[in-house]
């Protein structure tokens, strides 16, 4: 939550100085471009859920435009497209055999499972 309001402090700090709409496209511009990489920098850190989003974000290109999420931001997370972080199947073999189990339970065992899974606590 830090991340978050520190490049909302400077987005507001930065577009309260701007007088003319093409000031503001610069500056918005400016402000994308030096917060986006500090976006990459977080999903990168904390991995999981968060290069899920940054994905998700990135896929926007295509059908958002500059309206929708900014280019800095699609540009900048494109790189988890293809260059998430590399997880070893002795990781990985934990959360497939707990879907391929919970699978033949009940629904909500699925979630429990992979929850747990994911936050390291052993299975029961």
């Amino acid at each position: 939550m830090n991340l978050f309001n520190e490049i909302k402090a400077d987005y507001e700090a930065e577009l309260a100085k701007t007088l003319t709409e093409e000031e503001r496209e610069v500056v918005l511009e400016q402000l994308h471009a030096r917060s986006a990489p500090k976006v990459l920098a977080l999903a990168r850190h904390n991995g999981g859920i968060y290069n899920k989003a940054a994905q998700f974000v990135a896929s926007l290109q295509g059908g958002a435009g500059d309206k929708g999420v900014p280019k800095a931001y699609v540009q900048a997370l494109a790189v988890l497209t293809d260059g998430a972080p590399f997880k070893s199947f002795t990781v990985m073999e934990t959360v497939c055999v707990c879907v391929c189990v919970s699978v033949h339970t009940q629904k909500h065992t699925l979630t429990l499972t992979l929850t747990h899974t994911y936050l390291g606590y052993p299975l029961s």
